[in-house]
């Protein structure tokens, strides 16, 4: 069994809002350009780890997955528990001890229930806080990762 999966969300501001001409289809870790996104995918590309994409519309995306534009706020989203924990299987997410979410409140309650029934132990060093909150946890966080010692120092927000 692998170690640690990261599960980042999606952001309203997708690259179809700043470039209009883009392609009708991208791939979503070229689709999302938020801030939120952006500093979570600089972190986990930073740790060099597996990661995936929460969406209100397509529920856990691999970053190569193509996905075409749209606007669905989570409240909006017919997701279940269920239906992640199929994708948490068919992703092959279930075979890491810990994911670690990079989400709103409301995007980790859903994959908090679903890994539950899996047996997979969550961690969500974002959840409960506010936007700017969530940004400058997330700059320290990857200020806190050099070459030498990727998960060293990381793991004061994480274990």
């Amino acid at each position: 069994m692998q170690e640690i999966a990261f599960i980042i969300c999606c952001t309203k501001k997708k690259i179809w809002n700043v470039n209009p001409n883009s392609p009708k289809k991208v791939k979503a870790k070229d689709a999302y350009v938020g801030n939120l996104f952006k500093l979570a995918k600089e972190l986990v590309i930073k740790l060099n780890a597996p990661w995936w994409i929460i969406s209100a519309k397509y529920g856990i995306l691999a970053p190569d997955e193509e996905i075409e534009n749209y606007n669905m706020h989570i409240k909006q989203s017919k997701l279940t528990p269920e239906i992640i924990k199929k994708q948490l299987i068919e992703k092959g997410i279930v075979n890491y001890k810990k994911i670690v979410i990079l989400a709103g409140t409301d995007y980790c309650k859903l994959i908090e229930k679903a890994a539950k029934d899996l047996g997979i132990h969550v961690e969500t060093p974002l959840k409960g806080l506010p936007l700017g909150k969530m940004l400058a946890k997330l700059k320290e966080m990857i200020s806190t990762i050099d070459e030498s010692s990727k998960y060293k120092k990381l793991t004061e927000f994480l274990f």
